[in-house]
């Protein structure tokens, strides 16, 4: 979900895409409808596009990866929060890294016998 602050006092908070939402645009860019897809969502002065990939049969059975970039779409300055949530809820353990002072996720580690033996997601921010 994402939500920016661009100073006029309105601040949606967004976890999903639909008619009426007053999105400039979105929707899917290409896809192969089972394992890849890369979608492009632009919400007033900003650009998110998302990249979902999925293995199956590797060494830790199905593996999913995600790409999530931002892009700001006017020169001035809009402070905009995404905030990735992730779920076990199986069995086995999750953990984090921060950096910054607790300010900045850096990766999330695991394992969960249900899906995979290993979870490890990273996260990086480009400024």
């Amino acid at each position: 979900m994402w939500y920016s602050n661009d100073g006029s006092g309105r601040m949606e908070i967004r976890h999903s895409c639909q008619h009426g939402d007053d999105l400039r645009q979105y929707g899917w860019i290409r896809h192969d409808g089972t394992s890849y897809g890369q979608q492009r969502i632009v919400d007033h002065e900003m650009m998110l596009e998302t990249e979902f990939l999925t293995m199956a049969n590797t060494s830790l059975g199905e593996t999913w990866s995600a790409r999530i970039r931002g892009k700001p779409l006017s020169q001035r300055p809009i402070l905009t929060s995404l905030i990735v949530y992730l779920f076990n809820e199986g069995k086995g353990e999750m953990a984090y890294r921060t950096s910054g002072g607790q300010r900045s996720l850096e990766e999330v580690y695991g394992h969960t016998p249900e899906v995979c033996n290993e979870l490890y997601s990273q996260f990086a921010t480009e400024r």
